[in-house]
């Protein structure tokens, strides 16, 4: 395969920069409720809720920008946006973590490969954090609010 150029890491990062977020956000929900997929379709609430956050907050901030320009400095904006809607702390992680796992499913996840885009190497897979992980982040909150 690495002969004829598929999955080459040069073809990944071209095929990466020429997508706009809004075409990989409709890659990624066509994706999620794919049978095929691994671990089966997503349940059609996360799937209403990933279009709703989608079709409500990221589009519209995002859709338009190169999925290899979307980064921190999008989402710190992404996310003022969002504060300034006065929504929720975790409705920020939600939508953020969407964000992050959009971005991330434009890599080839057949070879499980992470690639880097204009330098910035894009991670695989799930987001960062799991319920383990959020459970240290409440524990850290409770203490921050309690000082």
């Amino acid at each position: 395969m690495q002969a004829n150029g598929v999955n080459d890491r040069q073809a990944q990062e071209q095929s990466i920069n020429s997508l706009t977020f809004r075409q990989q956000a409709d890659r990624f929900l066509t994706a999620s409720i794919d049978p095929a997929r691994r671990g089966g379709p997503v349940a059609q609430a996360t799937y209403d809720f990933w279009r709703g956050a989608i079709d409500t907050w990221l589009n519209p901030h995002l859709g338009d920008l190169q999925l290899a320009d979307v980064g921190n400095a999008q989402a710190r904006k992404l996310i003022d946006a969002i504060r300034a809607a006065k929504r929720s702390d975790k409705t920020i992680v939600e939508y953020v973590s969407i964000m992050k796992s959009i971005v991330a499913s434009a890599v080839d996840s057949e070879e499980n490969n992470c690639s880097r885009v204009n330098g910035t190497t894009i991670s695989c897979g799930y987001p960062s954090w799991t319920k383990q992980s959020r459970g240290v982040q409440k524990s850290r909150t409770k203490k921050w609010r309690q000082s």
